[in-house]
């Protein structure tokens, strides 16, 4: 018998920042950590000019591979959290990055050596959520948010994190 593993979610972020055209990923992009964060990444200081490449003139190249890679980080991140932790996440002192600021490093870093660092601490923070979905569905919050990580992420995200701050 073949031992099948679950699908790793963060797989399709990553294929999604690939595949996706522009204006598409700076829709869902900027509807998840606003038009100024979007534009800081990206290196330009005017958000009309995120909108103008939402609309479909095209972005200089190094804006959008930074672009593409946020993206992928910030699906990842919000598989198991609201836009709002995949922001905080993103402007806070990392300790998996050596306390350095991930939106720094997307703006500002050769994303050859940095890429798969942040990539990195972004799933390690996510497995940490799942990780923490565990031990609560094991002691009586919601059996679903096991599954959620691998298929719909709801509860977990909206049920079992609060659960999980109110018990402490």
């Amino acid at each position: 018998m073949t031992n099948v593993s679950p699908p790793r979610p963060d797989l399709e972020a990553h294929r999604d920042s690939l595949m996706l055209p522009m204006p598409d990923l700076l829709s869902t992009l900027t509807s998840k950590i606003g038009k100024k964060l979007t534009a800081y990444v990206a290196g330009i200081n005017d958000v009309k000019t995120i909108e103008s490449w939402i609309a479909g003139e095209p972005s200089p190249e190094d804006s959008e591979r930074r672009l593409r890679l946020t993206y992928q980080i910030v699906m990842t991140l919000t598989i198991t959290d609201a836009p709002a932790v995949a922001q905080a996440w993103l402007m806070g002192v990392n300790p998996e990055l050596d306390d350095r600021v991930p939106f720094r490093l997307l703006r500002e870093g050769n994303l050859d050596q940095v890429a798969s660092h942040i990539v990195g601490a972004a799933r390690a923070f996510v497995a940490g959520g799942y990780q923490n979905c565990m031990r609560a569905a094991r002691s009586a919050a919601p059996v679903d948010c096991l599954f959620d990580h691998i298929g719909s992420h709801g509860s977990c995200r909206t049920e079992g994190r609060s659960r999980l701050k109110e018990d402490g």
